[in-house]
């Protein structure tokens, strides 16, 4: 199946999947969901909700500017009349996207000629890791917190502790010396 690939405002690569009822083209699409960039300030008019007790009581319309080199849907660009830049996009086979997505939050969309469109910010790759590593060494001192306040048994469950501790302390380490998205992979274990 074909996707929709391109470079989201975060950085991150964006992918658009088509439903399989869509009979429309990838370019078509691609006209509707992928973002363009305001070449200069403009206002767009919204329409907010005034609520009285959480009850929308009237909706007013307001204005909101939007600054230069801002992502905006290209039908509120079209709308408004701002000028606007495309971002590239590309279609690819979505057999061509890496098959783990652990580490999807630091993909980027390598807009070079290489035939892998996918690239992996390691900076980022790192941040996720840690991320993981955190929520992996939270999920072990469960057990020992929920006994913890007990304060005869704090000195045991430090003592338990220290080697959950120590041990994602090398994790970490090797998270910080990974070079590769195989070393740190194999950091996660």
């Amino acid at each position: 199946m074909s996707i929709l690939i391109w470079t989201a405002d975060t950085g991150i690569a964006a992918i658009f999947r088509p439903s399989p009822n869509y009979t429309g083209t990838l370019e078509d699409a691609a006209t509707l969901v992928v973002p363009v960039v305001t070449l200069k300030d403009c206002e767009m008019y919204v329409w907010k909700n005034v609520t009285e007790n959480g009850v929308v009581v009237e909706k007013i319309r307001g204005v909101r500017t939007i600054p230069t080199g801002s992502y905006v849907e290209p039908r509120e660009a079209f709308r408004v009349g701002v000028p606007v830049s495309n971002i590239p996009y590309e279609i690819i086979e979505e057999s061509d996207l890496p098959t783990d997505t652990l580490l999807r939050n630091a993909w980027e969309h390598d807009t070079s000629a290489s035939p892998k469109k996918i690239k992996l910010n390691l900076p980022k790759a790192k941040a996720r890791a840690h991320e993981i590593r955190r929520e992996k060494r939270a999920m072990e001192f469960m057990p020992i917190d929920e006994n913890k306040p007990n304060i005869a048994l704090v000195p045991a469950a430090e003592a338990l502790r220290q080697p959950i501790r120590d041990k994602y302390a090398a994790m970490q380490a090797a998270i910080d010396a990974a070079k590769t998205e195989a070393q740190l992979k194999k950091a996660l274990g």
